[in-house]
C-alpha cells in the first residue's frame, strides 16, 4: 500500500490475519480509505455499545493452576449484583491462556453509563476481593482496558 505524504512516496507494510477484511481493503484501496473506515467501524462501535459509545472494564484472574482462575471467575458471576444497563460476558479464557507459568482467565463488563459501571465495580470487586485469598490466586480489574478497543 502506497501513500504520497508531502511530496514523498511511503509505502506502508501491514501484517495481518485477516488480509480480506474491510478495513484492510479500504486502507490499500485508492481514495480516502481512511474515513470509510473509520465510517464502518464507530457504526459497529454504535451497535454494540463499544467505546466511544459504551464503557468497558475486564477481570482478569490468574493462577499457575489449571482451570483455578475460570473456576474462581464462574463463582464471582454467580456473586455479582444484578444492575440495570451492564452486560458480564464470560468467564472465558484470555486469547493467551497460559502465560509467564499462570493460567488466565477474564470477565468484560460492558455498560452505555459509565455511573452503572462504577456502580457494578465498587458493589462487586469487594466481594472479589474478598474470596481471592481463599482460592491464592491474583486477579485485576482494567477499567477502559485498551487491549479491547
Amino acid at each position: 500500500m502506497c501513500r504520497l505524504v508531502a511530496g514523498c512516496l511511503y509505502r506502508l507494510g501491514a501484517g495481518t490475519s485477516f488480509p480480506h477484511h474491510h478495513a484492510i481493503k479500504s486502507l490499500e484501496a485508492d481514495g480516502d480509505g481512511y474515513r470509510e473506515v473509520a465510517a464502518i467501524e464507530l457504526g459497529a462501535r454504535a451497535e454494540t455499545g463499544l467505546p466511544p459509545f459504551g464503557h468497558l472494564a475486564v477481570a482478569l484472574a490468574r493462577s499457575p493452576k489449571q482451570g483455578a482462575a475460570l473456576g474462581f471467575l464462574r463463582e464471582m458471576m454467580e456473586r455479582a449484583p444484578k444492575s440495570p444497563g451492564v452486560t458480564l460476558f464470560g468467564p472465558m479464557p484470555t486469547v493467551i491462556e497460559k502465560l509467564g507459568g499462570e493460567y488466565r482467565a477474564q470477565i468484560v463488563v460492558s455498560a452505555k453509563e459509565r455511573s452503572a459501571l462504577q456502580w457494578f465495580l465498587r458493589t462487586w470487586v469487594p466481594h472479589v476481593g474478598a474470596a481471592r485469598a481463599t482460592h491464592g490466586l491474583n486477579w485485576v480489574v482494567d477499567v477502559d482496558p485498551l487491549q479491547m478497543l
